[in-house]
């Protein structure tokens, strides 16, 4: 998938979660849009903190830093529990 993406001219891209959609741009500022298709995502919460997660990515990235806990899956109960 990569290499078609590269030999198409792609240079990076951007997913939108809450748009449900990704954005391929080229070299020369060509972008091209298309939909990821999921349906019956749960909203994004009202105190989802934007920023905060941001700096938690940018520190990752940057630092080796490791994942905050609330970035991590929490099921509300054991997965085998909930496989029964």
């Amino acid at each position: 998938m990569v290499g078609h993406l590269l030999s198409a001219g792609v240079e990076y891209d951007h997913v939108d979660s809450v748009a449900l959609r990704k954005t391929f741009y080229s070299g020369n500022s060509d972008a091209v849009v298309t939909p990821i298709p999921c349906e019956g995502l749960p909203p994004v919460a009202s105190d989802f903190d934007t920023p905060a997660r941001r700096q938690d990515i940018l520190d990752r990235q940057r630092h080796g830093q490791k994942r905050s806990k609330a970035t991590i899956f929490q099921p509300s109960r054991p997965i085998a529990a909930s496989m029964s």
